[in-house]
């Protein structure tokens, strides 16, 4: 991936919306903590329909954004699509309702909040049902009809590529939604973003992909001068803790085997050079 070089004072996003992961296919729970809406639980309501309650950021004074006739139409779509993916076990139906959802808003000129959840969802359950050529066409998607939204839709950004991290191609997801946020102006999340990529890599022992990774972060964490940024402090707690355990895994993992394991170099996160 190419060098982004990351804003300090971008203005944070707003985290309106998160995605769980638990229930068959993460698809239908409860952000809230309050239970668990699994696919085929039949629970008609989850946090993650409405945000996270801030009514003065998704709703406005006058309740549901977008809260015309043609929004109404969709909000009920989409929620009748939930309700089919709590009665039954025919995923090609709920994968219909869902798809009705996104033509029927091709037919306005706005891509909106019920669009931007269809797609979603649909981009997990094609995961689940090992589509991933479905999963990639949905996931592109998600980024261009809805790019407008990922500011204030990060965390369930976030929460999607998590449950992702087993595909072909998370690391092309990656790429593509950090691209996106730099390109609407959010480069303080995209450093999240790829933090959060960091710890994905590093939980799969992917020390090769890891290392230019962190690289990239500690760049953008410096001063123009090459010092650590001391207003980066908590990212650079991170990037220094991920190199440690990357270090200690190696080391670990050297010590259980004879030469000529143990007496080749670890991986150079130290040292990468910044592409």
């Amino acid at each position: 991936m190419d060098h982004i070089d990351y804003d300090p004072d971008a203005a944070p996003a707003v985290d309106t919306m998160d995605l769980g992961s638990d229930g068959d296919y993460g698809f239908l729970d409860d952000d809230d903590g309050s239970g668990d809406y699994g696919f085929e639980s039949g629970g008609d309501f989850d946090a993650d329909d409405y945000g996270d309650f801030d009514m003065g950021s998704d709703y406005g004074s006058g309740g549901l954004s977008g809260s015309d006739d043609g929004d109404a139409e969709l909000e009920n779509m989409f929620l009748e699509a939930k309700d089919v993916a709590s009665d039954t076990e025919d995923k090609a139906s709920v994968i219909h309702h869902f798809e009705e959802v996104l033509e029927q808003e091709g037919k306005g000129e706005e891509r909106g909040e019920w669009g931007f959840r269809s797609c979603k969802y649909l981009v997990r359950i094609h995961y689940g049902l090992g589509n991933h050529t479905e999963v990639k066409s949905f996931f592109n998607r998600l980024l261009t009809d809805y790019a407008h939204l990922l500011v204030e839709k990060e965390k369930a950004l976030k929460k999607l590529l998590e449950s992702l991290e087993e595909s072909p191609d998370a690391a092309a997801f990656f790429q593509s939604s950090l691209q996106a946020l730099v390109d609407g102006g959010n480069k303080k999340a995209a450093l999240r973003l790829e933090l959060i990529q960091a710890r994905m890599l590093a939980k799969q022992e992917h020390w090769d992909t890891l290392g230019p990774v962190l690289e990239r972060l500690h760049a953008n964490c410096r001063t123009e001068s090459g010092e650590d940024d001391p207003s980066k402090g908590s990212q650079l707690l991170e990037i220094y803790a991920l190199k440690i355990q990357v270090l200690f895994c190696w080391f670990g993992v050297a010590a259980r085997f004879p030469f000529p394991v143990v007496d080749s170099p670890p991986p150079s996160i130290f040292i990468h050079p910044v592409t």
